[in-house]
């Protein structure tokens, strides 16, 4: 019987996308955090849910022949990679298998999946943003997994992000610590291609003019420091409000509240693959649907330059930093509207749409809006396989087919998976 505090000795048999073991037991689902698939363990049941149960693994006996060297000392308590104690190839396997049994519980077992694409930095420092928290003590770094408590040695020894990181908080949390005027929360650090630094503080109070002075006074590579009070917006007080990055030969501004991909390598194969795949479409006009700082659109239409571009999106402020990315790039065959996509663009006056929606999916309002919409191509770009899945088999219903599907593993050790779906409106 299971109940918290029962042990058991058994074989793992496979490795969850968050990067827990499984294993049945009893004919229940046991979660073993710290086993890997392979694994013989013996691990202590924690909680007993009605449909599953959680455990942690207290005897490694024999390891799995997926587990390698652990290079970070605050796996895993820090909760940000889930993947650090396995061979990158196995990592691919379970992020293969995460899309491929999201599309099986969808009913869509049928539909081709390509073989995982994996970014070259598969381990190294591949992260261009980190978001570090502040204690009471004014120590600096990451949370622990499932908790606000920063974790000592956590901003320091992290293997994703560049080395300059770790010095800019250390010596940030070192300037709090001797300069009390302010009280920090956050502080959120993007580097561009080039090696331009923003960093954006967020204080509960306080003057932040000396503390600006200072941390670029000691990193030069700072080309600005932002400051917001929490639940506000951020205010430049020192240097350039935002850095500039290049991603397939067009530079685009990043500025602290801008969404952009972390991982520069996987974003320029992430736009690489949708401009290949839109090349079969002989697109005339597209459109970029909720298009934010107009990445993808604009990366569309300098490719495309025979063909017409639509960036659509509700947030006025990313509607102002699509313009000018457009502008930065030279791209004229691309204009931005702020609104509802379906009361700005009449049926089928696109033969391409694009949508790169955030890890809760299309809303239902969104999915009428593509309907109404109704492209003769569609391309879904999805960070989230199980959300991806339950909209495609809305937008099966709704008339269309799947062409392709293309994961991308770029986030490597950490849970997330990127897929690329090219979907056909049998309806045209």
């Amino acid at each position: 019987m299971l109940i918290p505090g029962s042990r058991f000795t058994s074989e793992i048999t496979d490795t969850t996308v968050l990067g827990t073991g499984y294993v049945s037991v009893d004919s229940l689902a046991v979660f073993v955090r710290g086993a890997v698939a392979g694994d013989v363990c013996t691990f202590e049941i924690c909680e007993v849910k009605r449909n599953y149960a959680v455990a942690e693994c207290r005897e490694l006996i024999t390891p799995s022949v997926h587990r390698c060297a652990v290079d970070c000392p605050v796996f895993p308590e820090c909760g940000g990679c889930v993947h650090r104690g396995i061979t990158p190839e196995y990592e691919s396997n379970i992020k293969f298998s995460a899309v491929s049994e999201a599309f099986r519980r969808a009913s869509l077992a049928d539909v081709p999946i390509s073989k995982m694409m994996t970014v070259g930095s598969a381990i190294g420092r591949y992260r261009n943003k980190a978001v570090y928290h502040f204690n009471e003590e004014r120590d600096c770094g990451f949370y622990s997994s499932r908790t606000r408590r920063v974790i000592p040695g956590s901003a320091e020894h992290c293997r994703c992000v560049p080395e300059i990181f770790s010095d800019i908080v250390l010596e940030s949390a070192q300037y709090m610590k001797v300069y009390r005027e302010i009280e920090p929360e956050e502080l959120m650090l993007r580097i561009s291609t080039s090696g331009e630094i923003s960093a954006a503080l967020t204080v509960r109070y306080g003057c932040c003019d000396g503390y600006a002075e200072h941390i670029r006074s000691r990193f030069p590579s700072i080309i600005g420091v932002s400051v917001r009070v929490s639940g506000r917006n951020y205010d430049t007080v020192s240097g350039k409000e935002y850095i500039t990055s290049e991603l397939l030969g067009l530079n685009f501004r990043i500025s602290p509240e801008a969404f952009f991909q972390v991982n520069y390598e996987g974003a320029e194969l992430l736009l690489k693959t949708i401009i290949s795949a839109s090349d079969k479409f002989g697109v005339k006009r597209g459109v970029d649907l909720y298009c934010g700082t107009g990445v993808i659109g604009i990366a569309l239409a300098a490719a495309m330059p025979q063909a017409e571009f639509i960036g659509v999106e509700q947030n006025s402020s990313a509607v102002s930093d699509a313009v000018c990315n457009a502008e930065l790039c030279g791209v004229g065959n691309i204009g931005f509207l702020c609104g509802d996509a379906a009361k700005l663009i009449p049926q089928g006056d696109c033969d391409l749409a694009v949508v790169d929606p955030p890890r809760r999916g299309l809303s239902p309002k969104a999915l009428n809006e593509l309907s109404a919409l109704s492209p003769e191509n569609l391309i879904y770009v999805s960070c989230n396989p199980q959300t991806l899945a339950r909209d495609l088999a809305r937008l099966t219903e709704a008339g269309y087919c799947i062409g392709g599907t293309q994961p991308i593993n770029m986030f490597p050790r950490t849970e997330h998976v990127e897929t690329i779906v090219l979907l056909q409106n049998r309806n045209m």
